[in-house]
């Protein structure tokens, strides 16, 4: 039985694929039509056709079937169109760079670990009110979709990972991992000036301690300001583990400069706790 019908007898019925299509048809109406056109380019020809063709080998069409049949308010149905065309195009361009959908056993038998991750991302993007994230959740399922070195906890995690991450958030990793496009200042804490700045500083708190996104590097031995524990300065932050995972998979290196921009000056604000 081949993978893209396996999941779940109905996925066969004409009705399935109609709401699929409206979905699709709906994401489209929800970006635009500058980044619906611009899709339409990386697919090529009618952009509906060619993203459920490029899971050609996945569950993912049988899983967006499955998830569309559902009973979703109009936005939810938009948001799992968007999730599933971004999908679809960023599947297409890996495989113009010589990727290729997975052939290992994570796409296999009719409940397979693909399909339980694919239906966990589509479910996480519609749900998601901050619907400049499903681009980079899309990432996450297109990466995961040509890559066999994730295995199923690690994709898993992922999604867990990327589904409590606010679109502030991901703009602070996508500044940690761009250091030198975005600088961060050398110190420690400020007293912010503005609710818009204490948010900032917030976000930054929450992902370097209880999600561990974001870490503090160890002092250098020869540093004499910082010997006895970590080097604090925002200069410092790096990615840990959990951040490269995330960060990679969800590509937020590609999150445009005008979308960082104003979260870096909110981190540059302030006023250094010395001189408050």
């Amino acid at each position: 039985m081949r993978p893209d019908v396996g999941y779940g007898r109905r996925m066969t019925d004409a009705n399935a694929d109609s709401k699929l299509h409206r979905a699709l048809t709906m994401g489209i109406d929800l970006v635009g039509s500058g980044v619906g056109g611009a899709l339409g380019v990386v697919l090529g020809g009618d952009a509906v056709s060619s993203a459920i063709s490029s899971m050609t080998g996945t569950s993912i069409a049988a899983v967006g079937r499955d998830v569309a049949s559902r009973l979703l308010s109009p936005r939810q149905e938009a948001r799992i169109g968007v999730v599933f065309l971004h999908a679809g195009a960023s599947i297409k361009a890996k495989e113009v760079m010589g990727r290729k959908i997975r052939e290992d056993d994570f796409w296999k038998g009719d409940h397979s670990h693909g399909s339980e991750f694919a239906e966990g991302v589509m479910l996480t993007a519609m749900d998601t009110f901050e619907e400049r994230k499903i681009p980079y959740l899309a990432n996450v399922l297109a990466n995961v979709a040509t890559d066999d070195g994730v295995d199923p906890a690690t994709a898993n995690l992922a999604i867990r990972l990327s589904r409590n991450l606010s679109w502030m958030e991901m703009c602070i990793i996508a500044i940690v991992m761009r250091a030198d496009d975005f600088p961060l200042p050398q110190r420690t804490r400020y007293v912010p000036t503005g609710w818009d700045e204490w948010t900032v500083s917030n976000a930054v708190n929450q992902i370097s301690g209880d999600s561990g996104l974001l870490q503090y590097k160890q002092p250098k031995p020869t540093d004499e300001e910082f010997i006895s524990g970590l080097d604090l300065r925002l200069s410092a932050l790096g990615l840990s583990n959990s951040g490269q995972l995330v960060g990679g998979l969800m590509q937020l290196n590609e999150i445009p400069a005008d979308d960082i921009r104003p979260v870096h000056e909110r981190l540059l604000a302030g006023t250094p706790e010395s001189q408050a």
